[in-house]
């Protein structure tokens, strides 16, 4: 039947003259499987038993005797009914196998009485008194696929977008005499070394929170997030993507939002405890499928980014991912010239083996379209005052360390104040170093110095790191 705007498929009877419908959604959040649902079921006649029989391929020549009752008693004949083939020489399966061999099949189903409807009583849980068997033969699906990364900018040391497509093939799952493809378990893709985060375009960037994007735990490896729309801030969005799959006949469009951060693994700010994760969130507003997806993001000791999507057992032919350039941007491009991969892998949900893919792309000029200089020059700025110009006054200090574009990464600073500058640390409370590298220094109330009475706040904080773990460049640190 067709369907009604927000549901994928709609099917339907008749019994004893009076219609039945069924209609579908998706498990969104979870394993994306299909639910079947008939409401107000007829009591023209007592139910007692029902077995509903849908064609894998309803295209199927083999099928034709059943397709009404001009066919099945032949009367086309006498009454010259016609009784046609559908005429597709290959008609497209309708019903595919899971291609996880892991564990058997499971089904269930939610049902409540007319009585126990009209007292208010939810749904109530049978499950499937002989569950269908794991399946066999997953070593022959069919599986490949390829990435492809380029960046908007081939400057070097420049902000930049990103373009980001994932392709896997669906020829195969179209073919109702061969095998479907594997369904995609798990994407991973590692940007070469010198592509790093672009701490400027955290200006004004706001994350998306667990409670926001609707997770709520983690059952079986797969992170589950609630079926309803996410309300994630609009300025956490860092990425627009659109997903092309087989099953529906509209992409799936939506954005990728900044996950809360957890830069010392807390629970509750993002599922991975890290300090930089993400969400897609796609839609077809015609069907109603709804795709919600955490990716974690993983920085190794040089920077070098690493994300990591696990999917469901859903097919899918093509996800394009733009990564906002510009003011916005999230990444910045090397800092030298040449050619840079990047590698990714693609893992199925048979357990064959993963699929390589390493596109590269190129860094063509210096930033702003300059040369390639060799080395790379180093000239960072200082900038340094205090609000207060009296001699003797206690002032704040302030320092500003700049490094241009295309300079080389700083590793270390040591600071030399002027002579006659000192710091009164005897009113201030301590945060011990261990506590100040593992980041959990007390938040002990203000002090107030023992000569002015002025509060003081305690120094907090964590441990300095080296500068080179925040490589973006042309910024004021």
């Amino acid at each position: 039947l067709v369907p009604s705007v927000g549901e994928p498929a709609k099917l339907g009877f008749e019994a004893l003259g009076a219609p039945v419908i069924i209609d579908t959604a998706v498990r969104t959040g979870g394993d994306y499987g299909v639910i079947s649902k008939v409401s107000n079921i007829t009591e023209v006649a007592d139910l007692i038993s029902s077995k509903v029989v849908v064609w894998g391929v309803p295209g199927d020549a083999r099928h034709g005797s059943a397709r009404g009752w001009a066919c099945l008693h032949k009367i086309n004949e006498i009454e010259k009914l016609p009784c046609a083939p559908l005429g597709e020489q290959t008609p497209p399966p309708f019903f595919t196998l899971p291609g996880s061999c892991e564990s058997p099949m499971r089904s269930w189903i939610e049902a409540v009485s007319w009585s126990e409807a009209a007292e208010g009583k939810p749904l109530r849980r049978f499950e499937v008194t002989k569950p269908l068997e794991a399946l066999t033969g997953c070593e022959k699906l069919p599986f490949s696929g390829s990435i492809s990364v380029e960046p908007e900018s081939h400057s070097a040391s420049t902000a930049t977008g990103l373009n980001v497509t994932v392709h896997v093939p669906q020829q195969a799952s179209q073919n109702p005499n061969g095998l479907a493809e594997a369904d995609v378990r798990e994407t991973k893709v590692t940007l070469p070394p010198g592509v790093v985060l672009n701490s400027s375009g955290a200006n004004g960037l706001e994350a998306c929170s667990e409670s926001q994007i609707g997770f709520e735990k983690v059952e079986e490896g797969m992170d589950v997030l609630s079926p309803g729309e996410p309300s994630c801030p609009n300025a956490s969005k860092v990425a627009t993507v659109k997903i092309k799959t087989p099953l529906l006949a509209n992409p799936l469009e939506g954005a990728v939002y900044l996950a809360t951060p957890a830069p010392l693994g807390e629970g509750g700010q993002n599922p991975f405890g890290s300090l930089v994760a993400m969400y897609i969130v796609a839609k077809d507003p015609i069907s109603g499928v709804l795709v919600k997806l955490p990716g974690e993001v993983k920085l190794s000791g040089s920077g070098q980014i690493e994300t990591v999507f696990k999917s469901p057992q859903t097919p899918f032919e093509i996800a394009e991912f733009h990564f906002f350039g510009e003011e916005r941007s999230s990444l910045a491009t090397p800092p030298h010239c040449g050619s840079y991969q990047t590698n990714a892998t693609l893992t199925p949900w048979s357990k064959e083996p993963s699929v390589s893919s390493d596109p590269s792309f190129q860094i063509t000029s210096g930033p702003g379209g300059s040369g390639c200089p060799e080395p790379l020059p180093f000239s960072p700025t200082l900038a340094a005052g205090t609000t207060i110009t009296h001699a003797g006054a206690f002032t704040p200090l302030s320092t500003t360390i700049n490094r241009e574009d295309g300079n080389q990464p700083i590793q270390q600073i040591t600071l030399h104040l002027p002579s006659g500058l000192t710091s009164l640390l005897s009113g201030v409370a301590m945060c011990p170093e261990a506590q100040a590298n593992e980041g959990t220094c007390g938040a002990e109330p203000l002090h107030r110095h023992r000569r002015t009475g002025l509060p003081h706040r305690p120094l907090r904080g964590r441990a300095v790191r080296p500068l080179d773990r925040y490589p973006r460049e042309g910024r004021t640190v």
